[in-house]
Order: C-alpha cells, then sequence, then structure tokens
C-alpha cells in the first residue's frame, strides 16, 4: 500500500491551513478531513478563492473507471498519488478534460 494514502492509516489533523504570500497577495489554503462518497475517499481544499475536491482512494472494482468530474458538488480537480494502488481489476481509467 502507499505511504501517502489515507488507507494506509495515515493520522491527520481535522483541518489543515497553510498560509503564505507572494508580493501582496495572500495565499490561504485549508483541507478538512477526507470523506467517503460511494466508491471514493476525497478531501475538500480551499485554495484562495477555490474551493474542489482531491481523490484519494477508490474502493470500488471496475474494470473500467471514469474519474468523476464532480463529487458531492464539488469539482473534481486533484487526482491523489495512490488512487488506484490497490485496485487489480482496472483496465482501463478514463479521465475528464476538466481534471
Amino acid at each position: 500500500m502507499c505511504s501517502l494514502c489515507f488507507a494506509s492509516q495515515v493520522t491527520c489533523p481535522a483541518s489543515t491551513n497553510v498560509g503564505t504570500s507572494f508580493g501582496d497577495t495572500a495565499i490561504t489554503a485549508s483541507a478538512l478531513m477526507p470523506v467517503r462518497s460511494g466508491d471514493y475517499l476525497y478531501q475538500e481544499h480551499f485554495v484562495g478563492g477555490s474551493h474542489f475536491a482531491e481523490l484519494l482512494v477508490y474502493y470500488g472494482s471496475e474494470a473500467e473507471i471514469t474519474v468523476p468530474s464532480e463529487i458531492d458538488d464539488l469539482p473534481v480537480r486533484v487526482l491523489g498519488p495512490c488512487l488506484y494502488n490497490d485496485n487489480e481489476t482496472a483496465t482501463k481509467i478514463i479521465v475528464p478534460d476538466s481534471v
């Protein structure tokens, strides 16, 4: 199992906030605890004015997987590094242009 996966029992705080600035622009980012929705575990992120989801783990067993462009009304913008690590049945993964 990937050492970066939440499935590998990594513990994180309920909310993580990171702040920095570039010149006169302050950038604030935060992430909430991962949420399970259907076949996916995802994490909400707030970066600047953007609100989006990062898919972390796929629990399904489909051979052909279409990555959702939205999950729980959040746009999916990031695929986690271990998203399909434990899936041995996938033969094709389709990623929409919006991701």
